[in-house]
This record gives C-alpha cells, sequence and structure tokens, in this order.
C-alpha cells in the first residue's frame, strides 16, 4: 500500500483505532483545542522549531511544504503566543498542507475555520510573535510527551493527536483495519441489543464466575451507604490486626529480654563456680605449699 493510501485509511479510523493499534503509544498528550472538530487528517510530518515567542520559521515551513504536509510547529516552552493566523493560513491551502498542529496558540480563529484550514492548537491568542530567530525544519521535536520525527505520520481528529513512527506506519494501520472490522461486528450486535459486559466476558470480573453461584443467586451492586459501612469494617479489622500484631511483637520482646536476663544469670551462676572452683584449687595448693614448708627437711 502506499503512503498516501496509508495516511488516508490512518485518517479514516481515526485517532482513537490508531492509538489502540499502535500499542497505546504516540499519543500526542495536550490538551488541544480542534478547530474544526469534525476534520479527520492524516499526513507526513513536516516539523517546526521556533525560537521562543517568534514564528519566522513557520514562512519557511510553508515554502518548504509538499501538498499532503502536516506542519507540526512548537517553540521552546510553550505559550500564548500566536505562530498562525489568517495570512500565513492561506498560503499553508495553497500550498496543499493538510493540516497544522500547534504547541502555542493561532489567532484570527475564525477565519481560519472559514477558509477550511484543520488546525489543532493549544491556544488561541492575539498576542503576535516577532520575526528574528532563526530556528529549525524538519528536525525530531519532543511534542505533548512523544517524539514527533520528521517523516513520521500524524493523525488528527476531535480526539487530538497521534504519532506513528515512520516504520511503523504499515504495521499500525493493518492492525487498526482488523480492529476496525471486529468494532464493525460488535456495532451489529450492540444493535440487537447484546451488551459488552455479556460478550467482552466482564461480566464474570464484576460478579465472579457463573458457575460458582448458588441457585436462586442474584447480584446486586453494592449501595453507598454499605460500601462506607464495608470500608469502615475493614480499617477496623487492620487496626484489629495491627494491634494484634504490636500485642506480639512486645510478648515476643518480653520473652526475649527474659531470655537474656536468664541467660546472664546462668552465666553469673557458671562464673562463681569457675570461681569457687579456682578458690579450692588455690587452697589445695596453698596448703600443700604449707604442709611442705612444716615437714622436716
Amino acid at each position: 500500500m502506499e503512503f498516501v493510501e496509508l495516511a488516508a485509511a490512518a485518517a479514516r479510523y481515526g485517532v482513537s483505532t490508531m492509538f489502540e493499534a499502535n500499542g497505546r503509544a504516540g499519543l500526542v498528550d495536550l490538551d488541544l483545542i480542534a478547530h474544526l472538530p469534525e476534520a479527520k487528517v492524516a499526513g507526513p510530518a513536516r516539523t517546526v522549531f521556533c525560537g521562543q515567542d517568534d514564528n519566522l520559521m513557520v514562512p519557511a515551513a510553508i515554502a518548504h511544504a509538499r501538498p499532503g504536509d502536516v506542519l507540526v510547529m512548537r517553540m521552546p516552552r510553550s505559550r500564548p503566543v500566536s505562530l498562525l493566523g489568517e495570512l500565513l493560513a492561506t498560503q499553508c491551502l495553497a500550498r496543499g498542507v493538510a493540516g497544522v498542529l500547534v504547541d502555542a496558540a493561532i489567532r484570527d480563529a475564525v477565519a481560519i475555520r472559514a477558509l477550511g484550514l484543520p488546525v489543532w492548537s493549544r491556544y488561541v491568542r492575539a498576542r503576535s510573535a516577532t520575526k528574528t530567530h532563526v530556528g529549525e525544519l524538519d528536525v525530531p521535536l519532543e511534542f505533548g510527551g512523544t517524539t514527533i520525527a520528521p517523516g513520521d505520520l500524524i493523525v488528527l481528529d476531535g480526539d487530538g493527536a497521534l504519532a506513528i513512527a515512520a516504520d511503523r506506519i504499515a504495521a499500525v494501520v493493518a492492525a487498526a483495519s482488523k480492529r476496525d472490522e471486529a468494532e464493525a461486528l460488535k456495532r451489529v450486535r450492540f444493535a440487537n441489543g447484546e451488551l459488552s459486559y455479556d460478550i467482552d466476558g466482564l461480566r464474570a470480573l464484576v460478579e465472579g464466575p457463573a458457575q460458582t453461584h448458588a441457585p436462586g443467586y442474584s447480584f446486586r451492586m453494592k449501595s453507598n451507604d454499605e460500601s462506607a459501612a464495608a470500608h469502615e469494617e475493614e480499617k477496623r479489622a487492620t487496626a484489629l490486626d495491627e494491634a494484634d500484631a504490636e500485642r506480639r511483637g512486645a510478648v515476643n520482646a518480653a520473652d526475649d529480654t527474659g531470655l537474656v536476663r536468664q541467660q546472664e544469670r546462668l552465666h553469673v551462676v557458671e562464673v562463681r563456680g569457675q570461681d569457687d572452683d579456682a578458690e579450692g584449687a588455690f587452697g589445695e595448693r596453698h596448703g600443700e605449699r604449707n604442709g611442705e614448708e612444716g615437714s622436716p627437711a
């Protein structure tokens, strides 16, 4: 499948499906304003690293843009400073830019919506940028918790923005296709009254395996009062367990102390016994010596 076809399929599947198909990776985790909420866009990233509060590189990026590109713009620090207005947006459309992702502000928001250029921005502000700092084009950007490299597939819709690494695009689109087919079948089943609670095995997770239930078993969710009472009971049980453990620790400590003292007493007795034996031996030797001194030569 050609890149253009892959991008069209990705746009059709949308950010959420592609995010799941990508192993829940690549999400641009920012609060973004989708200025055309119904728009669905996917295209290769043309990255734009601007100077702080400066948009000199935006006209440069537009001049180098190719049809179908998604301009991805940011500054060193995200601030509510406008990097894109109506005149730059008009140039984007003329160059065939598919969409714009901005980790900063835009202005002329109503006019840009009227033009029909799909734009996702962090802010809307009239505050204008300078045009004095030469930044960089086509460099990897850290963007909303993910790294976007030039040529990565950017997917944009009402759910936000997603970046797919260039070498994974085909595999992720294939996985998204399978997911989309499975969801289409589920839609039919749900429309006919079936529940994800049953067909996805969720009931067993909440209520337990059906075979363990006694005849006449009826599952009932706990009320808030019951849940609070159960929580309090659990806290009391935990406190009792802790108190019991503390008591056992104190008893064990006392037992250990008594054992030490008993060992100390035994040691004292043993030492005293050794001293008595030594004194007795000394007395015997002293008596012998005295006897020798008192005997005739």
